[in-house]
């Protein structure tokens, strides 16, 4: 996300995380989570909401797919409430009904958010505000330092 996008910093909560996603992103989007180590009892629930999708996760990562429902982040919801980041997710994004990427989320819970600008500012602030964070409008310099817009 070089170009000009929604950066989302300060988020203190994976649950208010998956609580708020139904609201931000446009129906029929799919969340993706990348990395995790996924004791027995997180991938048993992963296993009972993914979908299985031909869409492969980049190199080196397995991934879990769900459609982004209100269920299904309440489900995830649940799972985080007893769970360290690394047992739900390393990185994760979502892709739109149209597989473009609108959310990307590395090396969490530390590093930013960042959403497409094809999500309108108050969506983006509803949802900051929903999970305790700020945001901000930037683009990512060619050595990733973010500059504001």
């Amino acid at each position: 996300m070089h170009e000009s996008h929604w950066e989302v910093t300060g988020v203190t909560s994976l649950q208010a995380f998956f609580r708020a996603l139904p609201w931000l992103v446009p129906n029929n989007s799919i969340l993706c989570l990348e990395g995790g180590v996924w004791p027995a009892r997180v991938q048993n629930v992963l296993d009972a909401i993914s979908l299985n999708m031909e869409l492969e996760p980049r190199p080196g990562y397995e991934g879990y797919y769900f459609p982004i429902t209100e269920e299904h982040m309440a489900k995830l919801a649940e799972v985080a409430e007893n769970s360290a980041e690394p047992e739900i997710a390393i990185h994760l994004f979502v892709l739109s009904g149209d597989e473009k990427g609108i959310l990307e989320w590395y090396d969490l819970p530390d590093d930013p958010i960042h959403i497409s600008e094809t999500i309108e500012q108050q969506s983006v602030s509803h949802f900051a505000e929903a999970i305790g964070a700020s945001y901000r409008r930037i683009r990512l310099s060619d050595d990733c330092t973010p500059i504001d817009v």
